[in-house]
């Protein structure tokens, strides 16, 4: 029922399969999805290819620095032709690319590090900067319905009689890009609360 023709559809693991690749295809989209154990040997292809020194050597790489929410996080892309891959997996619909995107995390506060690096499959030509672009705008779905659940409480709410569901989504939608569109201090949660009580506030949102 989707209209996807021109855009580029991101998956977590669990979407990871040759039926929803094929239908994103069809539909005349591209598709970036994550690798996992679930996907045994694709996975361990993956894994396989970018640890070696060699393969490694020929990605194209792309990579930007954020800092906030008292951390720098860094992010990496390499991307690499799969046409191999292809021939091992031939079920998988126009797959053209591997990639890998390794994120570095340090926190500012106590200078803890993190390495986490994540194997996507993609039907896109290998451009890093364009497939690090699409995992980035996946993980701002993620956060967006994360914050709808734990700032506006969604999940609890049991709205669902006639066009009651759509109202409420409507209203918490624009609450939340009220408060995110505010660059004053403080967490989503603090801001929404300042709103309830703070008359000067609300005038302050609406007016942006």
């Amino acid at each position: 029922m989707l209209n996807l023709k021109g855009a580029i559809v991101s998956i977590d693991a669990m979407g990871t399969q040759k039926e929803i690749a094929r239908r994103i295809v069809d539909k005349g989209a591209d598709y970036v999805l994550a690798l996992k154990g679930n996907q045994t040997s694709l996975h361990e292809d993956a894994a396989l290819f970018f640890s070696d020194p060699v393969c490694a050597a020929d990605c194209a790489v792309s990579a930007d620095t954020e800092a906030g929410h008292g951390r720098i996080e860094e992010r990496s892309c390499r991307a690499a032709e799969a046409e191999w891959l292809a021939e091992r997996h031939p079920d998988w619909k126009d797959l053209r690319s591997l990639a890998a995107v390794t994120a570095r995390r340090i926190d500012k506060r106590t200078g803890r590090e993190s390495l986490e690096t994540r194997y996507y499959i993609t039907s896109l030509q290998p451009d890093p900067r364009a497939i690090l672009a699409a995992t980035r705008a996946h993980w701002g779905v993620e956060i967006f319905h994360w914050t709808l659940d734990v700032t506006f409480d969604e999940d609890r709410c049991r709205t669902r009689k006639d066009a009651s569901p759509l109202n409420f989504a409507v209203i918490r939608h624009t609450g939340y890009n009220l408060l995110k569109a505010d660059n004053s201090a403080g967490s989503m949660r603090r801001k929404r609360l300042r709103a309830c009580i703070d008359p000067a506030f609300r005038t302050k949102l609406f007016a942006a």
